[in-house]
C-alpha cells in the first residue's frame, strides 16, 4: 500500500513543474499542514525520483538528518557513484513559519527550499526542493523516502 501510495504521490508531484528547468519562480504547492521535526530525524533511503540530471549515475541514495536545535537540522546524504565511489554531501537545513517547509544549504551551492509534502515518519516521506536562479528560472527535484532499508 506504501508503495502505490509513494510512486502515485510521486508523479502528482513530478506534474508539478512541467519541466525541471523552467521559467518563472517556484510553483506554490500544498505541505503537509502539521510537521514534528524530532520525528522526522535519522536515515532515510531515496526510494523513487522523478529523473533529473543531477542524480544520473547515483544509486543507494541515503539521506541523514540530525536534529541541533529546535529550527536547525544537519543534513548528511550519501551515494554510490557508478565509478564504485561514494558521494558524500554535508548539509543544514533551517526550520519556516510554514510546516514541513525548510531552507537547506550545501557548501559552495545556493540554498534551496525543501518542501515535505505528506510523511508517516515511519515509512515514507514525499519531497519537493526547488531553486531560483537570477534569470527568473526555477529547477524543481521531487523523490520520495523510504525510512526502512527494504520499503518498495
Amino acid at each position: 500500500m506504501v508503495k502505490m501510495f509513494s510512486a502515485v504521490l510521486l508523479l502528482a508531484v513530478a506534474g508539478l513543474t512541467n519541466a525541471y528547468l523552467d521559467q518563472g519562480n517556484c510553483p506554490s504547492i500544498k505541505h503537509v499542514d502539521e510537521f514534528d521535526l524530532p520525528s522526522y530525524m535519522g536515515r532515510w533511503f531515496e526510494t523513487h525520483r522523478y529523473p533529473d540530471g543531477i542524480e544520473k549515475g547515483r544509486a543507494c541514495v541515503t539521506a541523514d538528518y540530525v536534529l541541533v536545535n529546535d529550527t536547525r537540522f544537519s543534513i548528511r546524504n550519501s551515494a554510490n557513484l557508478h565509478d564504485g565511489s561514494i558521494e558524500l554531501l554535508h548539509g543544514n537545513a533551517v526550520t519556516t513559519d510554514t510546516p514541513g517547509r525548510f531552507i537547506v544549504g550545501f557548501q559552495g551551492e545556493p540554498p534551496i527550499v525543501y518542501n515535505v509534502l505528506a510523511t508517516d515518519y515511519a515509512t515514507y516521506s514525499s519531497v519537493y526542493s526547488c531553486a531560483e536562479d537570477h534569470q527568473k528560472q526555477h529547477f524543481g527535484v521531487s523523490y520520495v523516502e523510504g525510512y526502512a532499508l527494504n520499503i518498495g
